[in-house]
Formats: structure tokens, sequence, C-alpha cells
């Protein structure tokens, strides 16, 4: 799965639907629609995928949040024709998760390990990443558009379907700021 999928949220849900005895086609649709957000980092950074062929597929595949982070946050934009950045960027960050997935798979009975009080580390990551655009653009809207779109979903008591809602309603406010 690490190969192929390489997005963790969609690993871990595969995994619980499979278990579920959830059918294949029902499991592709889920993580298609986890995933979505991979559509507009890809659309994102379309001048910088100057890589054809094989190169350019492989580079949207490998689009996720990190990588477009480092792409977004490095001081001066690859240009278009620096295909080995994002190359082997996406190459480097697709290497460690296979390497982790695959040591997490041979070693998950050998090693005990307590976990408890490490569910803050993805929240971190996100606040780490957020910081980096702050820093590196100072501009607030994609935080308010962030931050108002969950507001408005708890306001909705919509925990139950949170990061779609939530998606859909940031893609909103932020359509509404481009119309401006």
């Amino acid at each position: 799965m690490g190969i192929f999928i390489y997005a963790g949220a969609a690993q871990f849900m595969a995994v619980t639907l499979l278990a579920n005895r959830a059918g294949i086609a029902e499991v592709f649709a889920a993580t298609l629609l986890l995933n979505l957000r991979h559509l507009f980092y890809g659309l994102a950074l379309m001048n910088r995928f100057s890589v054809y062929g094989w190169g350019k597929l492989y580079a949207i595949f490998g689009m996720t949040d990190e990588t477009v982070s480092i792409v977004l946050s490095s001081q001066k934009l690859p240009e278009p024709e620096d295909k080995t950045f994002i190359l082997g960027l996406t190459a480097i960050n697709h290497a460690w998760w296979v390497l982790g997935c695959t040591l997490g798979a041979l070693l998950r009975t050998s090693i005990k390990f307590d976990a408890t009080g490490l569910e803050f580390s993805l929240t971190a990551l996100f606040l780490v990443l957020l910081l980096e655009q702050w820093l590196k653009n100072r501009d607030i809207f994609p935080i308010f558009a962030g931050v108002a779109a969950g507001a408005i979903t708890i306001l909705l008591h919509a925990e139950s379907h949170f990061l779609l809602i939530s998606i859909g309603f940031a893609i909103v406010i932020s359509a509404m700021r481009s119309k401006k």
C-alpha cells in the first residue's frame, strides 16, 4: 500500500474498511475522495511540472502535503526547467514513506511501543507547515479560510464528515475571494 497509495490517512482508512468487509470499489471511492486535495496541489504547481512522460505522472502522484510545503517554502521556487528538484524531492519523500511502511509491517509484532500521547504529532506537523507558509507569504487569508471552514462545520454539528465538509467550505470561501 505504501508504494501505490502513498497516503497515510488513506492507508489507515483502507485497512479499516477492508477489515469491515468493504468492497474494493468502496475502498477505491473513499480513497479517491479523501485524497482529492492532491488535485489542488497539482493545479497550484502546474507550471512547475515541466517534466514529461512518466516523470510528470510520478511528480503528480507524489504531491503530498510535505512535498508541496517544501516546494512552496523554498527560498527560490525551482525553475520549470529544473526537473531534478521536484522528481528528486518526490522520490526521496516516497522512498522514506515506503521504508517506514515496510519497517512497520516487518517489525509490528516484535516491537512493543506505547503511542499514548503522540496523538498531537499530525496536528503539530500541520502547525509547522502553517507557520512556514505564514513566514514566507504573510497572507492571513488561507489561515482564516481554514479556521472559518472548520468553525462552520462544527457549528453545523457535522463532525462525522468533518474533513469533507470543511474542505468544501474552504473551497467556497476561497472561490468567493478569487471572484473579488
